[in-house]
């Protein structure tokens, strides 16, 4: 999430535009370059920083810090542990963010919030800009049993929030990788299992607390700043501010069913095209998707979906007839409520360390 400083902040966007829309202008924004780029001002590294730091209860880190700079400085995904942050910005209190945040505008630097640090674009670690890196915020996931919602901290990863909610029973549509921030996951939308039935992470966003690019804090909601509230739930692209901390909606859980089958990879259309054909009528508490490798070894084609417990066996038999070729193997497999997403993906990543760099995901 990133704070564009190109424009002044102006969180109302105009009425009649959707969601969708405003995210495809977005999207062609993030192909130039134009929101995350480099510093036009850089701060004085000598007494600016030495200011911050100071006035934190975290840390600044500078590239003359060298090995402590680059190690602090790597997210989850190499391809962008060559880039080049003017600092790195450790906070350990929303003080600490708004101070940051405070200090980069007034210097008109841009911000690279982390969280998970999974993003694919590289937002969590852009050249010239101030890593604003919130893993050390306290709180993690706290699930209240009253309202049925949890509230968590940006950098809370999926495995934490779906182990507090997994002693209550309870669960909410997230990802299937389990080190994935959650702010990161929700302010872009947020796919996986539930998806079908329960909509996508951001849906069940209820509120969000948010530091704004001036430093001050402000709650984000339906009825409290209602079109900042709609820009963080998939619209804006998170260039409105930082946010340190999120409540959502959960849904009570039951066991499920998980169908695996392999394929041969020379039947790859006729896999995807009857996955398709399957989803496209399924019932709305099943999911699918397709794993395909490529470029290895182990070439793989795989079909995995979730299902209510006991419709496995019913499932196995819709997507054979569906994808009209019989399958190498199949299985259906019971996994329990406090895992769902967790324990897909990781049978799922269990494969993927077989399958090479060429691996391909097609999800529903």
């Amino acid at each position: 999430m990133t704070t564009n400083e190109s424009r002044p902040l102006d969180p109302c966007p105009r009425k009649g535009i959707s969601r969708q829309t405003l995210l495809r202008g977005a999207m062609s924004v993030l192909a130039t370059g134009a929101v995350l780029g480099t510093t036009r001002a850089a701060a004085d590294q000598g007494t600016g920083w030495g200011g911050l730091a100071s006035s934190i209860g975290g840390r600044v880190l500078l590239p003359s810090d060298g090995a402590q700079f680059n190690t602090s400085k790597k997210v989850f995904n190499s391809f962008y542990d060559n880039s080049n942050p003017a600092a790195i910005v450790t906070v350990l209190s929303q003080s600490d963010v708004q101070k940051a945040v405070a200090f980069a505008a007034s210097n008109n630097l841009k911000i690279a919030p982390r969280g998970g640090g999974h993003s694919y674009v590289g937002a969590s670690n852009a050249s010239g800009a101030m890593v604003l890196d919130l893993r050390g915020l306290p709180g993690g996931a706290n699930f209240d049993a009253d309202s049925g919602n949890v509230t968590v901290t940006p950098a809370t990863d999926v495995q934490a929030v779906q182990q507090a909610l997994g002693a209550a029973g309870r669960a909410m549509p997230t990802g299937r990788g389990p080190t994935v921030g959650i702010a990161g996951l929700a302010l872009g939308g947020g796919i996986g299992a539930d998806s079908r039935h329960a909509g996508l992470t951001c849906d069940a966003l209820q509120s969000a607390t948010v530091v704004l690019p001036g430093g001050e804090v402000v709650t984000a909601s339906v009825h409290d700043n209602p079109d900042l509230f709609w820009a963080l739930r998939g619209g804006g692209g998170g260039n409105f501010g930082v946010t340190t901390s999120m409540t959502f909606a959960t849904f009570p859980t039951a066991d499920s069913d998980l169908v695996w089958l392999d394929f041969a990879p020379s039947s790859a259309v006729q896999v995807l095209t009857g996955w398709q054909s399957w989803l496209s009528t399924a019932d709305r508490n099943s999911w699918g998707m397709v794993d395909l490798s490529v470029g290895s070894a182990q070439a793989n084609c795989r079909l995995l979906a979730t299902c209510p417990a006991g419709a496995g066996p019913g499932v196995v038999g819709a997507l054979k007839s569906a994808v009209g070729v019989a399958p190498s193997s199949a299985q259906t497999l019971i996994f329990q409520p406090a895992c769902d997403d967790l324990v897909f993906g990781d049978l799922v990543d269990g494969g993927c360390a077989l399958m090479g760099v060429g691996s391909c995901w097609v999800m529903a």
